[in-house]
């Protein structure tokens, strides 16, 4: 799903950011971070680079890792179905062999 909607790929772009510039201000490595939610540094790494969509509860045990509220991480204020619409489906042929 993620890489079919622009929209979900721009919004983790931001909770990624934000998450890093948190991270780096407070000088909390990624693997320090990693193990304060009960993770590894190669999820966080994945979020900070926008790579996987993160749920409430994840969102929540990384704000209070970084002890800040968690509209910090997310300003959405640019993430809108106009600028990202949803993808029109793509058709794909039916192969020679299918048809009679």
């Amino acid at each position: 799903m993620l890489k079919n909607d622009p929209l979900l790929q721009q919004m983790c772009m931001v909770f990624g950011h934000s998450v890093r510039r948190e991270r780096e201000h407070q000088n909390i490595t990624q693997q320090q971070l990693g193990s304060m939610i009960g993770s590894g540094h190669a999820r966080i790494s994945d979020i900070e680079c926008g790579l996987v969509p993160c749920g409430f509860d994840e969102i929540v045990r990384i704000s209070r890792a970084l002890g800040i509220d968690p509209m910090r991480l997310l300003p959405f204020d640019e993430c809108t179905l106009e600028k990202y619409p949803e993808p029109q489906p793509q058709h794909v042929p039916f192969p020679h062999f299918f048809r009679s």
